[in-house]
């Protein structure tokens, strides 16, 4: 399958199943599809009985559940129960595991985790997991990404059973290390639990002699009968009799789609469900309304009665095969894990999410020698403080700084559920008064334009009331300009479909954007009201101005439905930018960004600086002064340092990048990123909505509205 056509996929179902296999597996269970479907009317009538299920599951849900309990009615309704009680049971696997976290994207930058999207045999879905580098394996997030897809297979899949493949060509000691018994056991567990899919394979390839220790895990927690499908290759020579020719991935010789392009189709498709994975971080099953107590111990069987591990056994394996190097010694210190619970007033979970804060925090701090990489070093800081333990004036100094960091990180992510836009409610009355008008008054316009918007058979949709009061004020309360606007907003997708067809969030380029730049607005507005943001290279020639651009009106439509859009102030700092980046601001580009600003949002610009900039700045100058009017090319500062910005900001606002106590810039782009993730479900229309030009009332101009098909300003650049 070509990458064109994973991409097709990635705007539909991802899951490929033969539908005569579907026919032949209900027949083996002596069902049909119809009696089926009376099967799944009849749980949604129980499920409105249970008072402490916390929502009414979809039927495409349900039917995958009747599959896994073999169209037991009974044992589906167990498994639909367990399905939302086992987030609380083992939240330590539920409660960090949203695919928009920081933690868990850059997972699959370090790990192939997908699922092939042609079943084999029709039904059998064969599952790949490899890592990509060594010593970068985090079995938590695997188990956690694990769970997040099987959540997107009960939405598009026929769940049956499951082949599983290990690549451990990049796997180490270390990374199997990882793999404790108590984490594999509970993942087997919610495994068995909700989902009881079949396994019919567990595939080993290009393993390492010590994959022994893993298989000795393995052996402890599950049944005799699982472990004799595991299968153990010293190649991957077994994968030709799993996969066809035209199934088999590219890196292993086939036709098939390779392992990134299976990535980026999960990545993509989790993306899709951004708003479900938001819905099940809030879904707890109210154990006061259930009929009947929940026995964790009875149901989940390791409450305080773990089967027992034979660990010795295997760590006798292990120092046989690696030796005793300092770096590969288990654990030596015991702890019992049920009084460090007990001891603090917070939670394992808790202190995952106070480490991840940490950890952010540490890569912002160039003073220190290095970023701890074991958590438990983190914890153990923290726990420190928190006894009152006698500290150093230094240790206080460095602790408290940390503090005030990890309150300052959960504030900011609080935000990121709100509304990220701070304005001065004076200043929007004021505003409203220097154009003599009221809010009432903008509502009654806002009422003119939708029922104008209704007669309007060309444009794809009627927009909201917010987005309607917006253009508003871009328009200077004029409706006439406010309609033109709109309709512009929706008819320069297809004017320029270079800046819109590529623009969506979710695609690899523009995830990498922000990996690469600053792209981002503070929070407050300054003075109250006039909307600031920041661009910046992270590094040298990594500067994609048209992905830039493209993600720049991404922030626009989210400011649409947040921001009270008046004007702007833009702050480009030049630090990291090389000659290089800068010859990448072809006059095209510059002036199409331009019309696409001035003609659908027109924003007044307040002011454009340009800090720390080198010599050649210049030839952009030269450009925008082609491009712009001279009131606003005016408008320009250029500064060799970054002062001004001291000017432009308050002390408590100002970025900590440049000296100041406000948010820094990678939390501000945090926060940008995962504000965007919340509106994807709203990228993913726009990627469709378009005018239909045979429906508009009067002929469409080009040259008259944009100004430059066919007759761009002559660009005096030389």
């Amino acid at each position: 399958m070509a990458s064109s056509t994973l991409a097709k996929a990635q705007n539909s179902n991802i899951y490929i199943v033969d539908e005569e296999k579907v026919t032949e597996f209900y027949h083996s269970f002596g069902t049909t599809a119809q009696s089926v479907d009376k099967d799944v009317a009849i749980i949604k009538e129980w499920l409105k009985t249970q008072l402490h299920l916390p929502e009414l599951m979809e039927d495409v849900k349900i039917k995958n559940f009747l599959n896994l309990s073999k169209f037991s009615i009974e044992k589906t309704k167990e498994k639909i129960d367990m399905y939302y009680t086992i987030r609380s049971v083992i939240p330590d696997l539920f409660d960090i595991n949203n695919p928009k976290l920081p933690h868990m994207r850059r997972f699959l930058d370090t790990m192939y985790c997908c699922t092939h999207p042609k079943a084999v045999n029709g039904i059998h879905r064969v599952s790949l997991l490899k890592v990509k580098a060594p010593n970068t394996f985090n079995y938590r997030d695997l188990v956690m990404q694990y769970f997040n897809i099987f959540e997107l297979r009960l939405y598009e899949d026929f769940m049956t059973d499951d082949i599983f493949i290990f690549d451990m060509d990049n796997m180490t000691f270390n990374d199997v290390n990882k793999m404790t018994p108590s984490l594999v056991t509970k993942a087997l567990t919610i495994y068995k639990k909700v989902y009881s899919l079949r396994i019919k394979s567990i595939l080993f390839i290009n393993s390492p002699s010590y994959v022994s220790l893993l298989v000795s895990i393995m052996k402890t927690v599950v049944k005799p009968k699982i472990f004799d499908r595991i299968q153990v290759h010293q190649d991957d020579e077994a994968l030709k009799e799993v996969f066809t020719t035209d199934t088999l991935p590219k890196d292993y010789g086939g036709d098939g789609p390779s392992l990134e392009d299976m990535n980026e189709m999960i990545r993509q498709k989790l993306v899709e469900y951004q708003e479900r994975f938001d819905l099940l971080d809030n879904l707890r099953v109210n154990e006061n309304l259930r009929p009947e107590k929940l026995n964790n111990d009875e149901v989940l069987g390791f409450h305080g009665n773990f089967k027992k591990l034979d660990v010795d056994c295997a760590l006798s394996k292990m120092s046989t095969v690696m030796g005793s190097t300092k770096t590969q010694t288990p654990n030596i210190y015991i702890v019992d894990e049920d009084r460090v619970r007990e001891s603090f007033e917070t939670t394992v979970q808790r202190v995952d999410k106070d480490v991840e804060i940490i950890r952010e925090w540490l890569k912002t701090q160039p003073h220190l020698p290095e970023i701890m990489v074991h958590d438990v070093n983190a914890q153990n800081r923290i726990s420190s403080v928190q006894r009152g333990q006698s500290l150093n004036l230094k240790s206080v100094h460095v602790h408290s700084q940390l503090r005030y960091e990890m309150d300052r990180s959960t504030e900011l992510v609080q935000k990121q559920n709100l509304n990220i836009y701070v304005v001065d409610e004076d200043k929007v009355r004021k505003f409203y008064d220097s154009f003599e008008t009221t809010a009432q008054r903008v509502d009654k316009d806002i009422e003119i334009i939708r029922e104008w918007l209704k007669v309007q058979p060309h444009l794809p949709e009627v927009m909201d009331d917010v987005k309607i009061k917006n253009f508003l004020n871009l328009s200077k309360f004029s409706i006439e300009k406010t309609k033109k606007k709109i309709d512009m907003y929706y008819t320069i997708r297809s004017v320029i479909p270079d800046l819109f067809e590529k623009s969506n969030p979710k695609l690899r380029h523009m995830q990498r954007l922000l990996d690469m730049t600053y792209c981002c607005t503070p929070l407050e507005a300054v003075n109250g009201i006039h909307r600031v943001h920041i661009l910046k290279a992270k590094a040298p020639n990594t500067f994609n101005p048209r992905d830039l651009v493209m993600y720049f009106f991404n922030i626009f439509e989210v400011r649409l439905y947040e921001d009270f859009m008046t004007d702007d102030i833009f702050i480009f700092d030049m630090d990291n930018l090389t000659f290089n980046d800068m010859n990448k601001f072809t006059p095209s580009l510059v002036a199409k960004s331009m019309a696409v600003y001035k003609k659908v949002y027109s924003l007044r610009l307040k002011n454009i600086y340009y800090l720390n900039s080198p010599s050649y700045v210049s030839i952009l100058l030269s450009i925008l002064k082609a491009v712009v009017k001279e009131k606003i090319f005016h408008r320009i500062q250029v500064h060799q340092d970054a002062e001004v910005m001291k000017q432009i900001f308050s002390k408590d606002t100002l970025p900590k990048d440049y000296g100041g106590e406000g948010p820094s810039l990678e939390d501000l782009n945090e926060m940008t990123k995962r504000k965007v993730v919340q509106y994807q479900e709203r990228f993913d229309r726009l990627d469709t909505l378009r005018v239909n030009e045979n429906l508009r009332p009067e002929e469409f101009n080009n040259d008259e509205i944009l100004g430059f098909y066919g007759n761009f300003k002559k660009l005096d650049v030389d």
